[in-house]
């Protein structure tokens, strides 16, 4: 079972590695072609949620992090039954 947190962690850091290297890397506003013609990174600052929603509610969002986090950690605690990959799949969601 520490696996599966372990995998959640690594990707939440592996995530805040990635914007710390976008915000050393970019100013605001450029993009950098990645897979030209098909996949371009644009750093942009979006301070709520998809296409800018609740914005200025981070105490939301914090206190619905925290709900998510404790549901999805009691599924993978509870759930033994099920596969490794559904687990992993589970972790990988969580972080």
């Amino acid at each position: 079972m520490i696996l599966y947190f372990v995998a959640s962690i690594l990707i939440v850091l592996l995530d805040q590695l990635c914007k710390i290297i976008i915000e050393k890397s970019f100013f605001l506003g450029q993009s950098k072609p990645i897979i030209n013609k098909v996949l371009n990174f644009t750093y942009v600052q979006n301070h709520g949620a998809a296409f800018g929603i609740l914005q200025g509610r981070r105490w939301f969002f914090i206190v619905l992090t925290a709900v998510f986090f404790a549901a999805v950690a009691v599924y993978l605690v509870k759930k033994a039954h099920v596969s490794c990959i559904e687990k992993l799949a589970v972790s990988f969601i969580l972080g």
